[in-house]
């Protein structure tokens, strides 16, 4: 059994016909790193909620997924729009145990990098590079009850 769950702050029921269902919680962040001085003096990286960025700022979106339910999730699909006006980072993706593929034409397909392509003004077809990637999908093949899982990327503001 599928079940896709497009994320971005969303709170998902994910129904098992005849069953008690399986409750996936998604919840999502936009985060940016900062550099700081910690209190020994030395520089470290942060993760802190991205609130107002510039052009060219990175920004990494993390979604969280958590199965609180009494029945575990087959088959989760996550899906992920890149943000408008930013470009997907190349090999950013990330998700333990999940299969990542990607989609160029608005989230209707997926595939994997290499199968994509594109076409340009004239029709002439070409592989599909990061910066065309509309949308991310992971698969999660099981989410057992109780069940925690991260996936995400960074995309860059245009």
């Amino acid at each position: 059994m599928n079940r896709i769950i497009s994320s971005f702050l969303l709170l998902a029921l994910v129904a098992l016909p005849g069953l008690v269902a399986a409750e996936v919680e998604i919840s999502s962040q936009a985060l940016i790193e900062v550099e700081v001085v910690n209190e020994k003096g030395e520089k470290e990286i942060q993760q802190i909620q991205a609130t107002k960025v510039l052009p060219g700022t990175e920004l990494l979106f993390v979604n969280s997924c958590l199965n609180s339910g009494e029945k575990a999730a087959d088959d989760v699909a996550i899906h992920n729009p890149v943000p408008e006006h930013m470009t997907y980072v190349g090999g950013s993706a990330y998700g333990k145990g999940t299969i990542i593929t990607f989609s160029v034409d608005g989230g209707q397909n997926f595939a994997s990098p290499e199968k994509l392509t594109v076409k340009d003004a004239e029709g002439k077809e070409s592989p599909a590079e990061a910066k065309d990637y509309t949308h991310i999908r992971w698969l999660l093949k099981k989410l057992a009850p109780g069940e925690q899982g991260e996936v995400g990327f960074r995309a860059r503001l245009n």
